[in-house]
């Protein structure tokens, strides 16, 4: 075991005992004569190992070749279109992981009513048009969304515009992006600022207002001291859903002309994309269903994730493009199917990124042929009926009917 081969294993995450994916990966990496190896010698190999590597990989060996100068990706009024949101994690229950992230203990009217367990806080700061995750983070449940969230503004670029929840909205967040000159559109929760709470009582959607915010007396001291600005000129557009619900914005995409109010419909409508992609590392992946009980092999799984979700993403666009040209319009479209791809990288990801004796192009030729087989049809405006959250269904759910992909 080197590196590479470290690196790798944790890329090609199983559900299988550890020995048994021990003995798959040699057999693949080495088919004439594989290693053996032991549990124990894996579990001190990782030990070695940060999680750091894989955000460096994320970061200069995917993003940094995808988002080239003539490649910028701008795709909404001429800017890059990201999304932050939250999630939160069950993480492996041991003394090590309790001590690090701490406990969660439920109560009720009589006191401890079960067993404690360990939440963590995941963040990620994601492009929702090429399904690309830019940062993420997992951190310890206490730590808010917002805190984390501040650190995402450094892997933002002067013309991203940040797409956020009504969770995110207060008038210190939205200065720091005034002060450090990033666009946001983000949601108004009902009780917030006096302007957007008239235009929800007016309950008048197509309405684009600019207004000036101001603190509330008891934040000014504080945002002195963080130099913030104390007056922000925004602007508050309104948009009806699907649903017929109101919904008001607050942006600082001050031209009328050149945003109009329908082009920021469809920009938080895109927001959603975050959703799913938090589904498919909890459900496909099966990201809480860890192979290591240890703090520093939960983090290398996190950010291995990441990297894998990014590369499929990748891997997987001219396949996509491929299925969607030439197909009549009357016909529903059709998408990769995403369980099968991951299935495949995962399956070739030792010969498209350590087999020297495989060339790349005839991997590459392989995994987009798998990625075109078996495509999803997509149904524009489906809407599947929520059930009421249900502890015992979902936990036969958990046990004998999720699907994951390794």
């Amino acid at each position: 075991m080197n590196f590479a081969t470290s690196l790798l294993l944790i890329l090609q995450k199983s559900a299988k005992s550890i020995q048994l994916h021990l003995n798959e990966f040699f057999e693949r990496l080495q088919p004439e004569a594989p290693p053996s190896a032991t549990p124990s010698a894996w579990t001190q190999t990782r030990a070695k190992l940060n999680a750091s590597a894989f955000v460096a990989l994320n970061e200069e060996a995917v993003l940094a070749e995808f988002y080239q100068p003539d490649n910028p990706q701008k795709d909404w009024c001429g800017h890059r279109l990201l999304a932050a949101d939250g999630s939160e994690a069950l993480l492996p229950n041991s003394e090590e992981m309790g001590r690090y992230f701490g406990w969660n203990q439920p109560v009720n009217q009589k006191g401890p009513c079960a067993a404690p367990y360990i939440l963590g806080r995941i963040s990620v700061l994601y492009d929702v048009n090429n399904h690309l995750v830019l940062d993420g983070i997992l951190s310890r449940y206490t730590v808010g969304e917002i805190e984390l969230a501040e650190q995402h503004l450094a892997h933002t670029q002067a013309e991203d515009v940040t797409l956020y929840d009504r969770g995110y909205c207060g008038y210190e967040w939205l200065a720091r992006h005034h002060q450090q000159g990033r666009h946001y559109i983000c949601r108004v929760p009902r009780r917030s600022f006096g302007a957007a709470e008239a235009l929800f009582a007016a309950n008048q959607a197509g309405v684009s207002q600019r207004v000036v915010l101001e603190p509330p007396p008891s934040q000014r001291a504080r945002l002195r001291a963080l130099g913030l600005p104390l007056r922000l000129e925004v602007r508050l557009v309104t948009v009806r859903l699907s649903t017929g619900e109101l919904e008001v914005l607050v942006t600082d995409l001050l031209d009328e002309a050149q945003y109009q109010v329908g082009d920021f419909a469809e920009a938080y409508r895109r927001r959603w994309g975050v959703e799913p992609f938090y589904g498919l590392i909890k459900g496909r992946l099966g990201l809480e269903n860890f192979s290591g009980r240890t703090v520093e092999s939960v983090f290398q799984d996190f950010q291995a994730s990441l990297l894998i979700t990014n590369l499929e993403s990748i891997l997987s666009r001219e396949s996509q493009e491929e299925l969607q040209a030439g197909r009549p319009p009357e016909q529903l479209p059709v998408a990769v199917n995403h369980a099968v791809a991951f299935n495949a990288l995962k399956n070739h990801i030792l010969a498209l990124l350590y087999r020297r004796d495989l060339p790349v192009d005839a991997v590459l030729d392989r995994l987009r042929e798998l990625f075109r087989g078996n495509p999803v049809r997509q149904r524009p405006g489906r809407l599947v009926p929520r059930s009421p959250p249900n502890r015992r269904r979902s936990l036969n759910f958990l046990r004998y009917r999720k699907k994951i992909v390794f």
